[in-house]
């Protein structure tokens, strides 16, 4: 998804994947403790997004969401 204030949004293990992903929204952790936990690695690509100069720096949000059912 694209957002005109926030640029690239990504969403990872959500419903609204489920045409392309049967397993979309559905995924759980077999293993549940910190070892075994998901991890995020971001790369924000400075050197291409940067060069049109619409802005001076560069910054990512992440946002967790617990689902219970």
């Amino acid at each position: 998804m694209h957002s005109p204030m926030f640029g690239n949004c990504f969403v990872y293990n959500h419903r609204i994947n489920a045409a392309r992903d049967p397993e979309a929204g559905q995924r759980l952790s077999a293993f549940p403790r910190a070892a075994n936990a998901l991890t995020l690695t971001l790369d924000l690509d400075q050197d291409n997004y940067m060069k049109s100069g619409l802005t001076e720096a560069a910054g990512a949000t992440a946002v967790i969401v617990v689902r219970f059912n």
